[in-house]
């Protein structure tokens, strides 16, 4: 090895490994790429591009020490320096960083001076991602472990500010942090609050928007994350335990009711066949009281109750109103206007207005629930005339409704098409954009110093933001049309 070129070690190092190199001309390697070099004025310097010499990181004086940059008139900082034995070494601490194998003592310290640049490099990009990100507190755990990495780095610079920058990027971030806690302490009041409602839908409706609001907001940090969620997921347990509690009672009230209406249908059924009119009349209103106080038997069970209920009294009072003569005039009006009514619907059979006739035959149904009862020999007839109407009627409608709404599923297919082939040709020109990119950057990083190539340079360097910003909007609308397409999806399911 030249007497000029010098290996560097890591502290610990195996002596035959080198993690770093200077040449005979003081420039700096690591992993064989140029990191660096030391000047003539033993200034330690990045690379230089095309057009001007690399930036200045610091210098070194008296042979074997490093110090910062002289800057703005301040005196320069020593940050460390190379021992009789060849160990770097900080100056504050006297903690060595890394060995030395030749003479070039500028270059060594150099090389550690470059790799602190590297760690300002990564404190900046660190501190850029916090900014411009509104979920801040996803980085505290970098923020905290580049805070156990510094200060044991094996580098040569000004840990001290460096470390006062990642407090105080740990500081805003905590102060995010707690915002968050706040406001999810807020909806663990809200939920609370809404524990002890009885109004169970409306109640479940706004517990499910507070759920979502509380996914909004973020993750609050391990430290308060599972404090808050235990408090708000106990307060929904205890409203869903509530509800559970009062349906499970709802329930064993409803069996209690259907039992007692089966008791009411029995006794309706056997005084169905009775020819005491009078009192049998009056015993069927009383159990009808009596169904109406009993309230409700369920879903499942109250409709089929309702029909036997009362077809047991509509088969007695049936056979009533034929024992009495004098219903016999009415029967004939209701006949007569059942009649009308029957002309009505079969006059709204070629409405061309299905909507509208609709409603009208809601009306004319309504109307003849409420006519009442016709002579026996023309009910039947009467009313196959009367639903044959309906019928055709809400048939039509449903033929409509069916027509457009399967225009509606088509003209709604072709839209989730279209909305797929815009993310395909904007994926493609996602990629296309991705390659012009890739091969600016292969460009820029082949450029030689020299020539048209600082020129060169910064106009790559502003097309390939321009195309970046372009892919980050076309990313944008491609992200938009898959949400647009999974609605369009969910309302053809």
């Amino acid at each position: 090895m030249d007497e000029k070129e010098t290996n560097i070690h890591e502290p610990n190092g195996i002596p035959s490994k080198t993690v770093g190199h200077v040449d005979k001309d003081s420039r700096i390697y690591q992993d064989g790429r140029e990191i660096g070099y030391v000047d003539r004025d033993k200034q330690v310097h990045v690379p230089d591009d095309i057009f001007y010499r690399g930036k200045v990181v610091g210098q070194i004086k008296n042979e074997n020490k490093a110090y910062s940059k002289d800057e703005f008139m301040v005196q320069s900082k020593e940050w460390g320096y190379v021992d009789e034995d060849g160990n770097i070494r900080q100056k504050d601490s006297g903690r060595i960083v890394g060995k030395m194998r030749g003479d070039n003592r500028a270059g060594a310290l150099g090389y550690y001076m470059l790799r602190f640049k590297n760690l300002e490099e990564r404190v900046d990009q660190l501190e850029q991602s916090v900014y411009s990100d509104s979920n801040k507190v996803k980085y505290l755990d970098p923020v905290r472990k580049m805070l156990d990495y510094v200060p044991n780095a094996n580098a040569l610079g000004d840990f001290d500010i460096l470390i006062s920058r990642l407090r105080r990027l740990e500081g805003e971030i905590i102060s995010a942090q707690a915002e968050r806690r706040y406001k999810k302490e807020e909806l663990c009041r809200r939920v609370e609050f809404l524990s002890n409602s009885t109004d169970w839908k409306a109640t479940h409706v706004a517990l499910v928007e507070l759920q979502e609001k509380w996914k909004e907001i973020g993750f609050t940090g391990k430290e308060f994350e599972d404090t808050l969620w235990r408090r708000f997921r106990s307060a929904q347990d205890k409203f869903y335990q509530r509800r559970q509690a009062y349906f499970e009672e709802l329930n064993r009230k409803r069996e209690e009711n259907r039992k007692k209406k089966e008791v009411l249908c029995s006794e309706a059924e056997s005084l169905s066949t009775s020819t005491d009119w009078k009192a049998t009349s009056e015993r069927m209103k009383e159990l009808q009281a009596q169904w109406k106080e009993i309230g409700s038997a369920g879903r499942k069970y109250e409709d089929d109750l309702w029909r036997r209920f009362r077809s047991a009294q509509d088969r007695f009072f049936e056979r009533r109103n034929s024992f009495y003569e004098k219903f016999k005039s009415e029967l004939k009006e209701n006949l007569r206007r059942k009649e009308h009514l029957c002309e009505s619907a079969e006059s709204l059979t070629s409405s061309n207005d299905l909507k509208s006739a609709k409603e009208e035959i809601k009306v004319l149904q309504a109307e003849w629930k409420e006519i009442g009862h016709v002579p026996r020999e023309y009910v039947e007839n009467l009313w196959q005339r009367f639903r044959k109407a309906c019928d055709e009627v809400f048939e039509r409608a449903r033929e409509e409704y069916e027509r457009k709404h399967a225009e509606w599923r088509s003209n709604l297919q072709d839209a989730i098409e279209r909305k797929r082939q815009q993310i395909k040709n904007l994926s493609e020109s996602v990629a296309h954009d991705e390659g012009l990119v890739e091969r600016w950057q292969d460009t820029i990083n082949n450029l030689y110093d020299g020539g048209k190539a600082d020129e060169i340079r910064d106009s790559l360097e502003s097309k390939i933001s321009d195309v970046e910003d372009k892919i980050r909007s076309k990313e944008s609308r491609i992200s938009e049309l898959q949400d647009a397409i999974q609605d369009m999806e969910s309302k053809l399911r």
